[in-house]
């Protein structure tokens, strides 16, 4: 049961012997994503379901992480899809429609899916719970929850999305800033939904996977 995690482990496999892992590091949440430094590929970073980022050190004989995050150093309030060392607020999403106008409370929408921009590092895309994609302040409504979305690694202005309704959209900003070049359903609805779009770094063409 995904919801229903406990412990987790992280263990990394070396050619000589691929039948049995090198290392093994237990953990208290479960793992959801990892990523090697780029410069020191002796140094792991982990993302949890619990929402933590540890850092492991594979130089090093412990079997604990060299650091990891915590409720006063900073961590995610939902599990950590992709990592991200920084905790920092960026946008605050708003969930519309949700809440009496009388009832003066402060109401935030439930983001699902992030990515930057390939080249400028402050542009990013948000796709929401609701259904919308924000990017800065233009805001693309989809009128169903957006599982991923990504920018096109060979053109500036190209994004695409996946809603859990089964589509795909891409967008071009230097077509059309408002509206979507295609959109078209990959599975249906009823029996599965889509969590992830990615494009290939060179030729015109995505990928996608679903549950």
């Amino acid at each position: 049961d995904f919801t229903d995690q406990s412990q987790g482990m992280l263990m990394l496999y070396t050619l000589k012997n691929p039948s049995f892992p090198e290392y093994v590091f237990s953990s208290q949440s479960g793992v959801m994503c990892l990523d090697f430094h780029n410069d020191h590929p002796h140094l792991v970073v982990v993302g949890f379901y619990d929402g933590n980022v540890a850092i492991y050190n594979l130089k090093k004989a412990s079997s604990q992480p060299s650091y990891k995050s915590g409720a006063k150093s900073g961590m995610h309030t939902d599990p950590v899809w992709q990592n991200e060392l920084v905790h920092t607020d960026v946008i605050k999403l708003p969930a519309e429609g949700t809440m009496p106008e009388d009832l003066q409370l402060q109401v935030l929408g439930s983001g699902r899916s992030f990515d930057f921009h390939k080249k400028i590092d402050h542009l990013f895309l948000v796709g929401t719970e609701e259904g919308k994609i924000y990017k800065d302040s233009i805001v693309y409504d989809l009128k169903t929850a957006v599982g991923d979305v990504a920018w096109s690694p060979y053109s500036s202005t190209v994004f695409a999305a996946v809603t859990t309704d089964g589509k795909a959209h891409v967008f071009d900003l230097n077509v059309n800033k408002y509206e979507a070049l295609c959109s078209q359903v990959v599975v249906d609805k009823k029996k599965n939904k889509i969590t992830h779009i990615q494009f290939n770094p060179v030729h015109p063409v995505v990928i996608i996977g679903d549950e």
